[in-house]
């Protein structure tokens, strides 16, 4: 099994119109230079089952993206109305990303199948960040992708950031973070303990959220700080920026 690279934006349920944020995370990904290649569903086999004892069977449907986002919304929805009914999205948008490789695919034919980021929404009403997030979840190989130390994973880091940029013009997460599946996420539960919540690779901080800390304070920290076009910002963890294979 590969190890994946995580992006995960909260997105305030209350703040924003759920196909709105569907539809804006798909987009922002193509407008961040990936191309959509299908949908895959998660279809339950004993649907009367509780959901932690739900099995499930994948089923990949070739349709638009516009019909994607639709089947997403439904998804998303629906869980919202009968939050206890699933633990998982149903609706995965799969897209195809200009990563490079640092091997030809004839010697490792896994690249084609790392070259897809995955797009999910999860409802999460009692996140640990302390508010009810809807979870816009972008997963991509680490292993091939980001091989750290040489500079094919600095231009495949780049091309993430480039299209989670995007997303966060569009679906204005009040915070998220960029960090390997093994790491998961160290900093939610800080934004929701008033502490300066910078315990990831990335950390990505909305305009509502950062009212609290002090950019100085953070800047003085020796983080590397960009601002978003929403206002938010998107802060690389010195931490790690200093490490030989980060």
């Amino acid at each position: 099994m590969p190890v994946y690279f995580l992006i995960h934006l909260y997105v305030e349920a209350d703040c924003a119109r759920i196909p709105d944020i569907v539809d804006g995370a798909a987009k922002g990904l193509v407008i961040g230079g990936c191309q959509y290649k299908n949908a895959r569903l998660q279809i339950p086999v004993n649907p009367e089952a509780d959901p932690h004892e739900q099995q499930l069977r994948e089923e990949t449907q070739s349709c638009s993206m516009e019909e994607a986002v639709s089947l997403a919304v439904r998804d998303l929805e629906d869980w919202i109305k009968k939050p206890n009914s699933r633990i998982v999205p149903m609706v995965n948008l799969r897209f195809l990303c200009d990563f490079e490789f640092a091997s030809p695919p004839e010697e490792h034919p896994e690249t084609a199948e790392a070259r897809i980021a995955d797009l999910s929404f999860w409802n999460s009403p009692n996140h640990e960040s302390g508010r009810h997030a809807i979870m816009v979840d972008i997963d991509t190989w680490e292993d091939l992708v980001l091989p750290w130390g040489d500079e094919i994973s600095d231009r495949n880091l780049s091309r993430i950031l480039r299209f989670t940029e995007q997303v966060c013009e569009r679906v204005h997460p009040y915070f998220g973070f960029l960090d390997s599946e093994i790491v998961s996420d160290m900093s939610s539960a800080l934004l929701a303990q008033g502490k300066i919540p910078i315990a990831n690779f990335y950390v990505i901080i909305g305009p509502k959220s950062f009212g609290n800390y002090s950019l100085e304070e953070i800047s003085r920290a020796g983080h590397k700080i960009k601002r978003l076009v929403d206002g938010g910002l998107l802060i690389e963890n010195k931490a790690y920026a200093q490490t030989d294979d980060r």
